[in-house]
């Protein structure tokens, strides 16, 4: 609220303008995503328009040179995923991928597994497909620039970034929370999921040791599983997350390196040194 004094005025218009931004942005990311969630019929639903939408939906308000639906990740170790959801790719993807492809983890900034409904039996499949995914390990060559904190490297950096968003839940946030705690009580951090999103709910963040980036409470920096309400701006929150808790990469040389030996692996014609 304005009030007289020039300072705070100052301030209170400013943060107005703040407010009133993001609360125009949240209506509209509602608004688009009801509007594609619209065009698909009930029998699309039935099987994969769940993805579709929040795939058609990121394609429009993010930056990503491809995002994927239904596709398996595999690091240069060998190791490889189970099906995910939604790759959301960088440039770094060697080849223009389609449905269903394999993808290399170094060209994935983060995926997100969609949940129709969020139950008790969900969560243990959210844990068992994010392992898969965290599993992987990215590689990086001399000279790449990566824009993190040292704290969130063995999380967001040298692994692949794993979010999940329900359309909705049978259960309480509360229980969420209390479900994904004891269930994830002896699973190393690297391996857990960093963000649960129920819409028109809230959130499940996972702030690990609360010295990466993390949100604050009180003016104290979250640590651990931490539940929030969010409401109608669910999906402004899902997006905050996406950027600001997602790095950016330059990479010097293509992720490529690490999946092929330094030779021909065919028969060469002419002289080596």
């Amino acid at each position: 609220m304005l009030t007289g004094v020039k300072g705070n005025f100052v301030y209170n218009e400013a943060m107005a303008n703040i407010e009133s931004y993001f609360e125009g942005q949240s209506h509209r990311l509602r608004e688009d995503f009801e509007r594609i969630r619209a065009t698909y019929t009930d029998s699309d639903v039935k099987g994969s328009a769940n993805e579709k939408v929040v795939a058609e939906f990121l394609q429009k308000h993010i930056s990503a040179e491809f995002i994927v639906t239904n596709a398996e990740i595999i690091d240069s170790y060998g190791a490889a995923s189970s099906e995910v959801d939604i790759c959301v790719c960088n440039r770094d993807q060697p080849f223009n991928p389609s449905p269903g492809q394999i993808l290399l983890a170094e060209g994935v900034d983060f995926v997100v597994q969609v949940k129709a409904s969020l139950t008790s039996g969900e969560i243990d499949r959210v844990i068992g497909n994010c392992d898969g995914v965290k599993k992987l390990l990215r590689k990086a060559s001399k000279g790449d620039h990566t824009l993190a904190k040292l704290e969130d490297i063995p999380y967001y950096v040298d692994r692949v970034p794993y979010i999940v968003l329900a359309f909705s839940s049978a259960l309480k946030l509360e229980t969420v929370l209390k479900r994904l705690i004891e269930r994830l009580k002896d699973v190393a951090l690297e391996r857990q999921p960093d963000a649960i999103f129920i819409l028109d709910t809230g959130a499940i963040l996972n702030f690990r040791e609360g010295k990466g980036k993390t949100w604050k409470s009180k003016g104290k920096p979250m640590a651990g599983l931490c539940a929030a309400y969010s409401g109608e701006q669910t999906l402004l929150e899902f997006m905050r997350f996406i950027h600001v808790l997602v790095p950016r990469f330059h990479r010097t040389v293509s992720p490529l390196v690490h999946y092929f030996p330094d030779k021909l692996a065919c028969r060469v014609i002419g002289r080596t040194q």
